[in-house]
Parts: structure tokens; C-alpha cells; sequence
């Protein structure tokens, strides 16, 4: 009775048109190996979706690093340029 309410249309009825006299399994299990066909296409695509999503976002990590890295050289060099310059007495 339960597969009679998910699908029908494998499940043959008493007279009285409620109770289930048989399950046709082998349209069921055709019915149930379609759907897993289906689900594997919106898997497949779902993994290439994530896999773009994946690729755009590296490239916009590398992106803020390469905006992260002018800065602190910025920063560095500001502090280096307080400091008093070293001389190298080794010449």
C-alpha cells in the first residue's frame, strides 16, 4: 500500500480499489533505475558547478593576496625608512 501512494501505477488493486493485490516489480525496479539516472545528472552537474565555484574562488584568494602583499610592502618599506640606514663595514 505504500509504494501504491509514491507509484501507483506498479501496483494493481482489489476490486474495492484501496487494497493492494500486487506489485509489479520489474516495472518498479525500471522506474527506480531511471530515477537514479536522473539523480546522477544533477549530481554531475552539481559537481561541476561546485568545481567553478572552487576555481573562482582560489582566483579571488589569489586576487586579495596580490592586493594584501603591495600593502604590507608598503608598510615595510615605511618602517624600514624610519630606521637608520645600515652600512655593511664588510667592504
Amino acid at each position: 500500500e505504500e509504494v501504491g501512494e509514491v507509484v501507483p501505477e506498479v501496483v494493481e488493486y482489489e476490486e474495492n480499489g484501496r487494497d493492494a493485490k500486487s506489485v509489479d516489480y520489474t516495472r518498479l525496479v525500471h522506474l527506480l533505475v531511471e530515477s537514479i539516472k536522473e539523480q546522477q545528472q544533477v549530481i554531475r552537474k552539481q559537481d561541476a558547478a561546485l568545481a567553478e565555484l572552487s576555481a573562482r574562488m582560489a582566483n579571488f584568494e589569489a586576487a586579495l593576496r596580490g592586493l594584501r602583499a603591495p600593502k604590507a610592502t608598503q608598510i615595510q618599506a615605511e618602517k624600514g625608512a624610519a630606521l637608520p640606514h645600515r652600512i655593511d663595514w664588510r667592504h
